[in-house]
């Protein structure tokens, strides 16, 4: 049996006041993440601040053409990296894997694409698309894990983005 993810579709009414941009209106909204934050280590960003378990600390990344950041457990069991910047994930690379799924979902003010699947190595996936935050920016946002507990850990922290009035 499938254990519940955040992309289930949502049967109520749509929670924003905002309207959903085109490109996502088409997607049903995601069910709320069922796992708790209370306790969770805030990671503040330039321009936005999410949060994370604290058994996650910052790893080495590599800085491209945008700005990148990665966080894992000491295991590397779960792993969350952050892109943001002109050319940052559309998620479209995903659609493909097993057990694909998508919605949206108005997260830190903003309307997000969330992503779950499979991976190649037999883990799990979640991540989220903020698009045009400002002309061109982008944030993305997502990770894998080893299991399906770790998979709604990772959809908890997507839901905890909130950006920084500019």
């Amino acid at each position: 049996m499938l254990l519940a993810t955040a992309c289930q579709l949502s049967a109520g009414p749509a929670l924003a006041q905002n309207a959903a941009p085109p490109a996502l209106a088409q997607l049903a909204l995601c069910a709320d993440a069922a796992v708790g934050t209370e306790g969770w280590q805030l990671v503040d960003d330039r321009d936005f601040e999410f949060r994370l378990p604290p058994a996650y600390t910052e790893q080495e990344s590599q800085q491209l053409d945008s700005h990148a950041r990665r966080f894992a457990t000491p295991d590397f069991q779960r792993i969350l990296g952050l892109d943001y910047g002109h050319f940052s994930s559309t998620l479209d690379e995903l659609r493909a894997a097993p057990e694909f799924a998508e919605c949206r979902a108005e997260i830190g003010g903003h309307w997000a694409r969330v992503v779950t699947a499979r991976v190649a190595d037999g883990g799990y996936t979640a991540a989220a698309t903020w698009r045009d935050l400002r002309p061109d920016v982008h944030l993305t946002v997502g990770g894998r894990a080893s299991d399906r507990q770790g998979q709604r850990e990772l959809e908890a922290a997507l839901r905890t983005v909130r950006f920084k009035a500019r």
